[in-house]
C-alpha cells in the first residue's frame, strides 16, 4: 500500500529473525519492588527510589547524600507519628528545664547554664538534675540556738512577766532568757529549731504523677514540692479535706475523693505557700504561676458548676477558691464560693446524715470534710464579724486523736541535720480548734444577728461563754498544754482562745466588773507573750495567712496604747511590739496581697516617732506610698479593722473603705 500524500514517512520494519524469544506474558514480567518510603533526596528529585540502605542506587549514581527520616520496615505515617512523639517529648523537657530554670536559685541556673552550654540534651540535663537532687537538697544548716530577736528591745517585756503567765513556763522562753527554774529542755528538733526549716514526709508523693491532674505544667518534681509546702503551712489549720483520702485517690486515678477541680485549686494555694515561686503575692500577674493554677480552677469550677452534680471534692476546693480571694483582699468575691459550699452541703446532708450503704471510708471522708467545711466558716464570719452561715454542728462526732490517729490523718516532718521524723499531733489541734471554733460560733450568732451591728451581749450571757471557753481550755491533752505547745498550728489554737476571750469582754459585751477586767488584762497579757514566742520560736517570715489577723490585732492595740505611755522604757517596749508587727505583715506581704493592705493601715495608724523607726524594718516610705493606689484599687475586702473599737458602726470600719480613706491622704 502507498502511503497517502502528506503522511509522515515511517521506517519499514524487517521481519523477525527466527532465533528470537517470545515476549514475556504480563504474568512473567518482573515486578518493581516496593519500598516503604523514600530517601529524602530522592523525594526531593522526585524521582523513584530503591530503598537500599545506608545508600541508595540512584544516590549513588548522581553522587548526592542519601539520608532516611524513617527506619527501616517503617512507613512514612510511622516516621511522622515517631518523629511528633519524640518532639513532644523533648518539648516536655525544654518545659520542665524552663520551669526549674524559674524557680530556682542563681548559683542553680548558673550551673544548669553551664550544662546547656557544653550541648548536652534537654532530657539527659533534666536526668542529672534529677538524679544529683540539685535542687531538692537546699536544706537548712543546723540551727540549735535562737536566731530571731525583737526589734529594739531585746529583753522580754517586764509587763509580760508575772507569775500568772502560763506561758513563760515554756523551754522557748526559759532558754532565750535564762529566767525561771533550770530545767532539761525538750528533746528533739522541735524545740530547738524553726518550723520552716522542717519539710513534710509524705511516702505517698514520692513517686506520684500528679502532672495527670493539671494542664498547667507536666513538672512532676515542682508539683511534689508545692504540695508538701502546702501540707506544711497552710493546711495544718484550714484543712479542707482528709490528707490520706486525697493522695490515696490521687495515685490510684480515683475521683472519689480527688479531682482534677480540687487538684488546681490545691496547687494554687500550695504556690503561695512556696518561698521558691517568685512574686506570687501578685496575683493579677498572668505569667504568675498562681495565677495560672487559679485560672485553670476556676475554669473548671464553671464547668463543674454547668453540670450541676454536687460532689464531696466540689465543696472542698470551694473552700480552697474562698481563702484564695480571701488572702488577696477580695473577700467579697471568695464568700459567694463559701456559700456556695455550705449550700451543697445541706443539699448532700453533709453535717446532718450520710446513706447506710456507704462503706466506712467514704463515710470518714464525709465526716472529716463536714467538720473542715463548719469550722471554716466559723472562723471566717467571726473574724468579719457576721453571723455563721450555720451553726448547725455535724452530727458525727470526733474521734479521740489517741485512738484513731488515721482518722485524722498525721502529719509527719523531718528537720534538717535529725533522721528523727516528728509527729506534729495534728489530729490534738484540729480537734481542738474545731471546738474552739464551735464556741466562736456560738457568740458570733448572737453578738452578730444584725448584719452591721454588734448586739451587745448580757452580764449573764459573757459569764456563761467564758465559762464554754475556760472549760475548753481547762480540757486541752498534755501535746496542747501552754508549756508544750511549740508548732505554729498549736500557738494560733492558743492565740485564737485569747483573742476570744478578750474581745468577747472587751468588745461584745458590757462587763464592767472587776473580774471582767482582769479577764481583759490575763487574756491581752497571754495574746501578747504567745506572739512573741511565735516569732522567737519560728519568726514571721514563713507563709502563714492567718497570723496576719493577730499581727494587725496586736500592732492596732499597741499604737492606742503608745499614745498613754510618757515612760520611755515602756513606750520603747511598745514600739518595739508596733515594728515586730509591721516586719511581720511586710513578709507575709511578699506571699498574700492583703497583708500590703493591712501594712498600709497599720503604718498609716502610727505617728511620726515610730514611722521614723520603721524604715529600718520594712521598704522605704516611696515604695510604700507607690503601691498604696493600687492595694486600693483591687482590695474588695469587708474585714473590720476595729481592732477592740467597742459599739462603733461596722460600715464605717471595713478595710475597703479605710485604704481608699488613706488614698485621699
Amino acid at each position: 500500500m502507498e502511503p497517502k500524500p502528506g503522511a509522515p514517512r515511517l521506517r519499514r520494519l524487517l521481519p523477525a529473525t527466527g532465533g528470537g524469544q517470545p515476549l514475556a506474558s504480563p504474568e512473567q514480567a518482573v515486578r518493581r519492588k516496593n519500598i516503604t518510603t523514600a530517601c529524602g533526596a530522592c523525594r526531593k528529585r522526585k524521582s523513584k527510589c530503591d530503598g537500599a540502605r545506608p545508600i541508595c542506587h540512584p544516590c549513588i549514581r548522581k553522587r548526592s547524600a542519601c539520608e532516611y527520616t524513617s527506619q527501616p520496615h517503617e512507613t512514612q505515617l510511622q516516621a511522622l507519628k515517631r518523629r511528633y512523639s519524640e518532639l513532644e517529648r523533648t518539648k516536655s523537657a525544654r518545659d520542665e528545664l524552663y520551669d526549674i530554670l524559674r524557680i530556682c536559685s542563681d548559683r542553680d541556673a548558673e550551673h544548669i547554664l553551664q550544662k546547656i552550654r557544653t550541648g548536652i540534651s534537654p532530657d539527659s540535663l533534666l536526668r542529672c538534675i534529677k538524679e544529683a537532687d540539685m535542687l531538692l537538697q537546699v536544706t537548712l544548716p543546723p540551727e540549735t540556738r535562737f536566731r530571731y530577736d525583737f526589734p529594739i528591745v531585746k529583753t522580754f517585756p517586764r509587763s509580760l512577766e508575772n507569775e500568772d503567765n502560763l506561758y513563760l513556763t515554756q523551754s522557748i522562753f526559759q532558754a532565750k532568757f535564762n529566767v525561771g527554774p533550770q530545767r532539761a529542755s525538750p528533746a528533739g528538733s522541735p524545740y530547738q529549731k524553726p518550723y520552716h526549716a522542717a519539710h513534710v514526709v509524705e511516702r505517698k508523693l514520692d513517686d506520684l504523677n500528679v502532672s495527670r491532674w493539671t494542664s498547667v505544667t507536666s513538672n512532676n518534681t515542682l508539683i511534689r514540692n508545692l504540695l508538701r509546702d502546702y501540707f506544711l503551712h497552710e493546711y495544718p489549720y484550714f484543712p479542707p479535706f482528709q490528707k490520706d483520702h486525697f493522695l490515696g485517690d490521687m495515685a490510684a486515678g480515683s475521683t472519689r475523693f480527688c479531682s482534677e477541680l480540687l487538684v488546681n485549686a490545691v496547687l494554687a494555694r500550695a504556690c503561695q505557700n512556696c518561698d521558691m515561686i517568685q512574686n506570687r503575692a501578685n496575683f493579677w500577674d498572668p505569667d504568675n504561676l498562681y495565677y495560672k493554677f487559679f485560672a485553670e480552677t476556676k475554669r473548671l469550677w464553671e464547668l463543674a458548676d454547668k453540670d450541676g452534680a454536687v460532689e464531696l471534692t466540689t465543696i472542698q476546693a470551694a473552700i480552697l477558691i474562698d481563702l484564695s480571694y480571701r488572702v488577696n483582699g477580695l473577700d467579697k468575691i471568695g464568700s459567694t464560693y463559701l456559700r456556695q459550699a455550705v449550700a451543697m452541703a445541706e443539699v448532700m446532708q453533709l453535717l446532718n446524715t450520710f446513706p447506710n450503704d456507704m462503706d466506712m471510708e467514704e463515710r470518714n471522708a464525709r465526716d472529716f470534710t463536714a467538720w473542715c467545711l463548719f469550722s471554716y466558716q466559723v472562723c471566717q464570719t467571726y473574724y468579719f464579724f457576721q453571723k455563721p452561715l450555720t451553726n448547725t454542728r455535724p452530727m458525727a462526732p470526733l474521734p479521740d486523736p489517741a485512738q484513731s490517729r488515721d482518722w485524722y490523718g498525721e502529719i509527719w516532718v523531718k528537720y534538717p541535720a535529725d533522721d528523727t521524723i516528728y509527729a506534729t499531733h495534728f489530729g490534738y489541734s484540729f480537734k481542738a480548734m474545731v471546738e474552739l471554733h464551735a464556741l466562736m460560733g456560738d457568740i458570733a450568732f448572737q453578738a452578730f444577728s444584725i448584719p452591721g451591728e454588734i448586739t451587745k451581749l448580757s452580764y449573764e450571757e459573757a459569764l456563761m461563754h467564758q465559762s464554754k471557753l475556760d472549760s475548753w481550755f481547762s480540757r486541752l491533752p498534755a501535746t496542747l498544754s501552754p508549756s508544750n505547745a511549740v508548732f505554729p498550728n498549736q500557738l494560733k489554737v492558743h492565740l485564737e482562745f485569747h483573742r476570744t476571750v478578750w474581745t468577747l469582754l472587751d468588745t461584745f459585751s458590757e462587763v464592767a466588773t472587776a473580774s471582767g477586767q482582769r479577764g481583759i488584762m490575763t487574756a491581752s497579757v497571754h495574746f501578747e507573750t504567745i506572739m512573741r514566742l511565735y516569732f522567737l520560736r519560728h519568726s514571721y517570715a514563713f507563709p502563714d495567712s492567718f497570723m496576719m489577723l493577730f499581727m494587725v490585732t496586736l500592732g492596732f492595740i499597741s499604737i492606742e496604747r503608745l499614745t498613754f505611755k510618757e515612760n520611755q522604757a515602756e513606750i520603747n517596749e511598745i514600739c518595739s511590739i508596733i515594728l515586730l508587727c509591721a516586719r511581720g505583715l511586710y513578709e507575709q506581704s511578699l506571699k498574700f496581697y492583703v497583708a500590703e493592705t493591712l501594712l498600709h493601715l497599720t503604718r498609716g495608724k502610727m505617728g511620726q516617732g515610730t514611722l521614723d523607726m520603721l524604715g529600718a524594718y520594712v521598704p522605704a516610705q516611696r515604695d510604700i506610698d507607690l503601691k498604696r493606689c493600687m492595694a486600693a484599687r483591687l482590695n474588695r475586702s469587708e474585714l473590720p479593722m476595729t481592732a477592740a473599737k467597742s459599739g462603733k458602726d461596722l460600715t464605717l470600719v471595713k478595710m475597703e473603705s479605710m485604704i481608699k480613706e488613706f488614698e485621699d491622704l
